[in-house]
């Protein structure tokens, strides 16, 4: 599915085989050439996805200036190296996107066994846990051929079609999660850190920044501080009113805080989880609903409002206080 979002600005969408089922690529034309941001997974659904838009706009895959690829997941990075084999064009990350990236689909780090390590001392069953961990090792072969990736530095200028774009480091979703966003145009290429209906998964991942809650709560009053006036997210439709959707997600997590503390009475983060999200859930969803429990309490306890114990070799959390709402 192709369409015009902003003046010289297209949506591709394309399919992905989850219950989230598509990702949004953006074509950027403009100055003789065109720019992308996202590849999509790296399947034959996507290729051909690539393939109608480029002709539908006469387009040229010489001409293909430069990919930017907003984190490593791999609806976002995956089919970067395909489109960098057709086209020549360099790939970009922010330099911790690109060391992600290296280290989990690249260099071979073990993530599952350092994954296994975390859910288990955080109450997950292991008969449970080896299904998640097989749903986990399915991802690796929609990555590849990996690309090789340049770096853009936060605060770079960086020309998309013939507008200039500041790229910004906003951590939370991941680590090296990058935007871009268009003093020209108030347009902002959010990527999944901002999205118009559904709250980006902000989970704690074994290897990872030690407390994403707070990254990502940070780096959504980064965005706030900008004039955006149209925001082009990675799932769902673009929209208009980023403050009004990033106070909405402060409360959403301002919502959560409060539930999970209110949980928290020797309660392992993996029964917490099912209390908040149900029990209703794909292996997919369990691991990020597991993950995002984590985050949620790593931020409560660095605020005071929650401790952790381990006890039997589970580590269990407590509510210690009231919950600082400043943010």
């Amino acid at each position: 599915m192709l369409w015009e979002a902003e003046a010289g600005i297209y949506l591709v969408r394309q399919p992905l085989p989850f219950a989230l089922d598509h990702v949004n690529c953006y074509i950027v034309t403009g100055s003789g050439c065109w720019d992308v941001i996202d590849a999509g997974l790296n399947t034959e659904a996507t290729w051909k996805g690539w393939e109608r838009a480029v002709r539908e706009l006469g387009l040229d895959w010489s001409s293909l200036r430069a990919i930017f690829v907003t984190h490593y997941h791999p609806d976002h990075y995956g089919a970067a190296g395909w489109l960098q084999e057709k086209s020549g064009a360099p790939v970009y990350m922010l330099p911790r996107g690109k060391e992600d990236a290296y280290k989990v689909w690249v260099e071979g780090y073990n993530f599952v066994d350092d994954l296994k390590t975390l859910f288990l001392s955080h109450g997950v069953p292991e008969e449970l846990l080896e299904k998640i961990i097989r749903t986990s090792e399915a991802s690796l072969f929609l990555v590849h051929p990996a690309p090789q990736v340049k770096v853009v530095e936060e605060g770079a200028r960086v020309l998309l079609g013939s507008g200039s774009y500041t790229a910004l480091w906003t951590p939370g979703h991941a680590d090296g999660h990058l935007c871009l966003y268009g003093p020209h145009n108030g347009v902002l290429f959010a990527g999944d850190h901002l999205l118009p209906t559904i709250t980006s998964n902000i989970s704690y991942w074994p290897g990872a920044y030690p407390n994403p809650l707070g990254d990502f709560l940070q780096s959504l009053g980064k965005i706030k501080d900008l004039a955006v006036k149209k925001v082009l997210p990675a799932h769902g439709k673009p929209f208009e009113g980023a403050k009004e959707r990033i106070e909405e997600l402060f409360q959403h997590h301002r919502r959560r805080l409060q539930l999970m503390a209110d949980l928290a009475s020797g309660k392992s983060a993996f029964e917490i989880s099912k209390e908040v999200f149900g029990t209703d859930l794909s292996l997919h969803e369990i691991r990020f609903a597991i993950s995002e429990t984590l985050a949620h309490l790593i931020f409560l306890e660095e605020k005071g409002a929650v401790r952790s114990e381990s006890r039997e070799g589970i580590i269990r959390y407590q509510k210690t206080g009231d919950l600082p709402l400043s943010f």
